[in-house]
């Protein structure tokens, strides 16, 4: 069922880069915007719900995870 839920999350959301968290299962994917401003990261949980959001730098485009 989870695999279920995060590829509906998939479809539904244009996102410019995705990061999945092994150990959590937590999706972290980005919105470049208009790729001049700053854009967005949004972070799921396994199942699609959104946990957060917070603003990134222009054209997000990779993700580093520190535990």
């Amino acid at each position: 069922e989870v695999v279920r839920s995060t590829l509906r999350l998939l479809l539904h959301l244009n996102f410019y880069a995705l990061y999945a968290v092994p150990s959590t299962g937590e999706i972290y994917v980005s919105d470049a915007g208009n790729y001049l401003s700053n854009g967005w990261v949004y972070r799921h949980d396994p199942e699609g719900t959104e946990i957060d959001r917070f603003e990134a730098g222009i054209i997000p485009g990779a993700f580093r995870i520190n535990n």
